[in-house]
């Protein structure tokens, strides 16, 4: 009996529902406060968006004009191009622009306008200006301070963008921010353009004096010479010429006194044969000579020829011997006028290609191919910087950085996100409510329990 009256206290204890059936029992017992607790923390998330100051940002774009053979990921231009764009020259581009000094009116805060004023009044600050520098320092700081550049993903684009709690001011200040700087980047282009252009126009014409000044020389050197030459191509073909020259006076005089070995002094047959092999008029000759000397000597062998007749003919073949031997003598004579004439060619020849030939060792020429040379290469880089200044006239002089994208007036802020805010509170006030649920079961659950009561007579089985 007494194990039984423990067992029965024992099952007491283990009154009411456990488990899943204790969680929802609690939920049930505590589902207002589960319920209003994200009600009233949606309700506060919405009073804070209805009164909080809105944020908007306005987004400009800009590109960068990269090296294709440079990978763009990691490339530093960038990075330079964004700390440019938010340096205080260009802030101060800005304010000046769109008037900000006006519409910002920076003012310190008030401990900060009594230290100022103390140190005044105790002449502590001698700089006069300090008081406009710290204004203007002032407004450069409230304009940086929503001002954010940054680098779209790893392409070449620059985002410039500007949060402000007005939108048609977030949208101007973006817009003013990448059109300045734009404009900035491209003046500094054309004035580098500029000063390029001037510099290659001085070389120009210092290139042309220079190339000038030696073709002066060269043209001097050439009439101081009576311009024998005038370069070294022109050197080199007239030394060929005479050379042409020489051989061909050399070949026809070889042929001339051959013709004049040919000629011999005598007056036999024999050399009149020889002689009148020069020419078909003394061949001609010749011939009529052979035939009537045969036919001389035929009709001295025949009987009944009379004495006259032989005398005529005689007489024929002497006049015939004659001429042969008078056209053999103009023959001889012609050839030896040619032959002096090709021996004083040969002279004048040899005389003018030594006088070429001297003049291309003498110092003169030294001279005068120098000053070519260099007239040359100073004609050679003239026409390069010619082309340099054409390619620069004709090449556009947009620079690196241009503007892709004006910024828009934003619709929705940037700051509150609404449904982000809503959902977070609503997170928030059931995690509360959770927590208020809990803390009302714990406790309940730790408060004293009623003493039970036995029945007397589970006492006297005991």
């Amino acid at each position: 009996m007494k194990d039984a009256g423990r067992d029965l206290l024992d099952t007491g204890w283990q009154e009411g529902p456990t488990g899943l059936a204790y969680i929802f029992r609690a939920i049930g017992r505590n589902f207002f406060t589960l319920l209003l607790t994200p009600l009233l923390f949606i309700a506060g998330g919405l009073a804070y968006l209805v009164t909080v100051q809105h944020l908007y940002t306005a987004t400009a774009y800009l590109r960068v004009q990269l090296d294709d053979t440079v990978l763009t990921d990691n490339y530093s231009p960038l990075e330079t191009h964004a700390q440019l764009i938010q340096s205080n020259r260009i802030i101060s581009m800005v304010i000046e622009d769109l008037g900000l000094a006006e519409t910002l009116k920076p003012t310190p805060g008030r401990l900060r306008q009594f230290i100022s004023a103390a140190r005044t009044r105790l002449e502590l600050d001698s700089d006069t200006a300090a008081e406009g520098t710290d204004n203007e320092s002032l407004l450069i700081g409230i304009v940086q301070a929503g001002l954010n550049v940054e680098r779209v993903g790893r392409t070449e684009m620059i985002a410039v963008n500007y949060t402000s709690a007005r939108r048609s001011q977030a949208m101007q200040i973006a817009n003013a921010f990448a059109t300045l700087y734009t404009e900035d980047v491209s003046g500094a282009s054309d004035r580098v353009n500029q000063r390029r252009k001037d510099a290659l126009e001085g070389r120009v014409e210092a290139i042309r004096d220079l190339a000038w000044l030696e073709r002066d020389t060269a043209r001097k050197l050439m009439f101081r010479n009576n311009y024998i030459v005038t370069s070294a191509n022109d050197l080199e073909d007239r030394i060929a010429e005479f050379h042409q020259q020489l051989s061909t006076v050399s070949a026809n005089e070889a042929e001339i006194r051959a013709r004049l070995a040919m000629i011999s002094q005598g007056d036999d047959m024999e050399a009149l044969q020889a002689s009148a092999l020069q020419t078909d008029a003394t061949l001609e000759i010749y011939s009529d000579l052979i035939s009537a000397s045969r036919k001389l000597e035929q009709l001295k062998n025949q009987p009944g020829v009379s004495q006259d007749t032989l005398d005529r003919l005689e007489e024929s073949i002497l006049g015939m011997r004659a001429s042969l031997e008078r056209a053999v003598r103009r023959i001889r004579d012609d050839l030896d006028l040619q032959l002096a004439v090709l021996t004083a060619r040969k002279a004048t020849v040899l005389e003018e290609l030594g006088r070429i030939q001297d003049y291309g060792r003498s110092a003169e020429w030294a001279q005068l191919r120098e000053a070519q040379r260099k007239a040359e290469i100073y004609e050679r880089i003239h026409q390069q910087h010619l082309n340099d200044l054409e390619e620069l006239n004709r090449s556009d002089a947009s620079s690196d950085v241009k503007l892709i994208s004006l910024a828009r007036l934003p619709a929705t802020p940037s700051y509150p996100k609404y449904k982000v805010l809503l959902v977070l509170t609503g997170i928030f006030g059931l995690l509360v409510g959770v927590a208020i649920a809990m803390s009302r079961e714990w406790s309940a659950r730790s408060q004293p329990k009623p003493a039970l009561i036995v029945d007397p007579q589970l006492r006297r089985h005991s």
